[in-house]
């Protein structure tokens, strides 16, 4: 999956797939795409971290 990201006035971020950020709200524009790097997150079935967490809290 690809999104795109765009920066509004202030702090205001728009995440999209359209890569032209068309489908963003226009009260917040005027948009400016950026380009962050994100990598991908993958868990295994066999990891268990809920007790884990739990108890660290």
């Amino acid at each position: 999956m690809t999104v795109h990201a765009f920066r509004g006035p202030g702090r205001i971020f728009g995440f999209t797939q359209d890569q032209t950020g068309a489908n963003l709200p226009p009260q917040f524009a005027p948009w400016t795409a950026f380009k962050i790097r994100m990598l991908a997150w993958t868990t295994s079935s066999s990891m268990d971290f809920t007790s884990r967490t739990l108890t660290s809290v």
